[in-house]
This record gives C-alpha cells, structure tokens and sequence, in this order.
C-alpha cells in the first residue's frame, strides 16, 4: 500500500473517530442528569467535558490545520488521562472505564501519528495535550460519590431482632418494613453496575412500644462502616384494601395527591416527596418516569426535631397515618447526583403497582439514595446508628 493511499485511509478513518466522539458526547449528555450549578462536579461529569469532546471534534475536523493538528495530538493525551484516573480513583471497580478510555488513547494516538507526525506548530500541540490531559483527569472524579451527609441518631442497640409488620384497620392493612437494608453498593463509590460481590447486611433490632389501638416500634440499625449505594431503603411499607388511595404529608396536610403507576425508563411521571437543606418538604412530579425536570405541587416546613407524618386516604377520607419521628433528623439534604434541579437524596417515593385503583401500593423511604433521577451514581451513608421511631394508628 502506498504512502499517500495509507494516509487517506488514516484521513477517513480519523473522521470516522471524530464523529463518533461527537455522536457518544451528545447522546451522553442527553441521558446524563442534568440542572446541576456549574461548580458542581455532575455538571461537568454530564455537560462541560462532553461538550469539550464536541469542541475539539469539531476543529479537528474543520479548524485551522495548525490547531486541528494540536486538537488530533492532544486527543490521546485526554483519553489516556481519562482511563488512568478511573484505574486510579476507581481501584475496584473502575477497570471496564478505564481500559476503554485506555483504548481510545491507542486508537486516537496511532491515528494523530499517522496523520500529522510532527505538528507545523510544537507549542499549540503541546498546550492542547495539557489541556485535554487535565480535562480527562477530571472525568473519574466527576463520578465520584460524594461525602456521606447522612446523621445517624446513635445509641445502643436493642435486643430483639427486627422484622416486618402486618397492621390492619379495617378492609386495609399495611405490611411494613422499618429496617434499613441496601440493595445496590460500590465498594469505591463509583456506579453500581459495575460493582460485583454480595450487598452487605445491616444489624436491625428493634423494641415494640405497646399502645392501644396502634403498632409503635423502635428500631435501630448499625452501618459499621461507610455505605455508598445507589438504592437502599430505611422505612417501606405495602398498602392493600383500598378502593382509591392517595397520600398527604404533615408539612403540607391540605395537598394530597392520588398513588398511581408510573413508567420506567420513560413515560408516565413519578410523585414523590423530599427534604431539601433549607428545611422544606417538598412533593414533587417528574417530567418523565422519575427524571426531571420537576414540578412542585407543594411544601411546607419540617425541622430536624419534628415527625414526618405520612397519611393514607382511601375514596377521598383520611384512614391511616404512618409517623417517621427520626426521618428529618438522619436525612440527608445534599444535592442527588442523578436527579439534578436541587432535589437532595432524600425521598419518599409511592407507586400504585397496577392500573386497578384498587391495586397494592408500595412506600419507599430513604435517607440517602440515586433512585430519583438518571444514573447508577452512589451516595453515602455515615457510619453509625440509625435509628426508626415508627408508629402506624388508624384514623
């Protein structure tokens, strides 16, 4: 094959990687979460470093030939840079990323080698490759789970193990489940898909507070270590025998809304109900399945030292409350690094499982979770003892 003949098919095939570079830099930001502040590290993880890519697609493919030169030996420096800081940060589970990122550093390194040898301009190739060296840095830690914000109450643990709970009050009854158990972690804070191994077990115990006419329980759960994971659960509970259900909150008592499917990945939206920093319980609606934007249907405030009291309606009368006394307290109200738009990783989130309105509804209360929103991101939590003062009373 001859020199010039090696060259085109070098030419096209470097514009083949271009475009694909574009391709997976867009369709990455369309299922990254987004409405994150610029500071924030989900911002430029979703949007500032897919958004270089594009730029320095582009004028490798467009640009002046002093600067698509630069752009084209630079490009190696950044994937390279890329899939060593994911080996890095990620020790345990960062290995697929990285050698991907790896991979695109050789593919794009023999292509700039073959294409523009010694750049006309040594000082601009040498600039960008800093650059972009420095920008794939920053694509691990971007992924990052942030530090654990949640506040275990503490205290000593209880003698009797912990297990779920049947209430009835009249044609409904309710089976509860106050333990804190996690379904999905990373064993470095990285997404969860690419986590292997069993999910840890959490110690619960629990102490039953008798009171007529209601079920009361205290339960305490230890985390003995720091725990990143993208769904877990501190409090769920299953609503059977309604005719009609839907829900309200004490901060909020005059804004109740129905319990109803939603879809997944896309479709129908979801409701759910959080705790922002500023003190406010919020219930919000999707756009779309659980994804934002979100639109608020209501708030009201709920400070550290007050119950969350969630309460259940059937055919339009209020006929069961379910009392969180610890959930405000323990909460964490830092930004979710999936849902994006200022929604914390705090949720209380509520489906109808199928179309019938008198079909089993399931409650999901967490303190610090990814289910919310787009991603498999993990957040943390604290070490410690969580503890769960739930009490169920029919009304």
């Amino acid at each position: 094959m001859s020199a010039s003949v090696r060259k085109v098919l070098l030419m096209l095939a470097a514009k083949a990687v271009l475009a694909g570079q574009i391709l997976v830099a867009l369709v990455w930001v369309v299922v990254s979460a987004r409405g994150f502040p610029v500071a924030h590290p989900m911002f430029w993880g979703g949007v500032g470093l897919p958004a270089v890519l594009v730029v320095a697609s582009l004028v490798a493919l467009f640009g002046p030939k002093r600067l698509a030169e630069g752009v084209l030996l630079a490009l190696p420096a950044g994937w390279g840079a890329a899939g060593l800081s994911f080996l890095l940060v990620f020790l345990d589970t960062g290995g697929p990323v990285g050698l991907l990122c790896l991979g695109g550093a050789v593919v794009t390194g023999v292509l700039a080698a073959g294409i523009v040898g010694r750049p006309e301009d040594l000082r601009i190739a040498a600039l960008l490759g800093f650059l972009a060296g420095l920008a794939g840095a920053g694509a691990a830690p971007s992924q990052r789970g942030p530090a654990a914000t949640t506040r275990p109450a503490g205290g000593s643990m209880e003698t009797s193990p912990s297990v779920p709970r049947t209430f009835e009050a009249g044609a409904l009854w309710l089976h509860l489940n106050p333990a804190l158990e996690f379904v999905s972690v990373s064993p470095d804070r990285f997404w969860t898909v690419f986590a292997r191994g069993p999910t840890p077990a959490t110690a619960c115990t629990e102490r039953e507070q008798p009171a007529p006419g209601q079920l009361a329980l205290d339960v305490r759960c230890r985390v003995a270590e720091a725990t990143w994971s993208h769904l877990n659960h501190w409090t769920t509970f299953e609503v059977n025998g309604h005719s009609d259900l839907a829900v309200s909150f004490s901060p909020m008592p005059d804004v109740v809304v129905p319990v109803e499917p939603f879809d997944y990945p896309v479709g129908r939206p979801a409701t759910f109900a959080w705790l922002g920093d500023d003190g406010r319980l919020r219930l919000s609606r999707a756009r779309s399945a659980e994804k934002g934007p979100f639109e608020e249907l209501g708030s009201g405030p709920l400070g550290p030292d007050e119950p969350l009291v969630v309460t259940l309606h059937d055919a339009g009368q209020p006929v069961l409350e379910i009392e969180l006394a610890d959930f405000a307290a323990q909460a964490s109200t830092a930004l979710s690094p999936t849902a994006g738009w200022g929604v914390a990783q705090n949720a209380i989130e509520f489906v109808r499982l199928y179309e019938r309105s008198d079909a089993p509804a399931t409650f999901w209360v967490t303190l610090a979770g990814t289910s919310v929103g787009r991603g498999f991101q993990s957040v943390g939590h604290a070490p410690g003892v969580y503890r769960n003062r739930v009490s169920v009373r029919s009304l």
